[in-house]
């Protein structure tokens, strides 16, 4: 498992346009990084980044929709992240 310095990251918050984000996500080096949503079923939903960002903060936002851009119902979802060893699951709740 990644050392909690390489990679860290704030609680969800919700901004004015509505969307969710993390901020920031702070990665101590650069690699791949996955975050991924699930619904209450553990469906997936949306794939927000899948890339190779460079260290430094990152700002990850999710607007509720799905990968097809249709607007979810308010309910329950999760958030998946991915960065090398590094695992961590959030729980949002969507509300419309």
């Amino acid at each position: 498992m990644k050392k909690p310095e390489e990679i860290s990251r704030s609680p969800l918050h919700q901004s004015r346009t509505k969307s969710l984000y993390l901020s920031p996500l702070q990665l101590a080096r650069p690699g791949a990084v996955t975050i991924k949503v699930y619904d209450i079923a553990g469906r997936q939903v949306k794939v927000l980044t899948n890339g190779k960002p460079k260290a430094g903060p990152h700002h990850v936002t999710w607007d509720g929709t799905d990968a097809a851009d249709h607007r979810l119902p308010s309910g329950v979802y999760f958030t998946q992240i991915k960065a090398g060893e590094y695992r961590a699951a959030k729980k949002l709740l969507l509300l419309r």
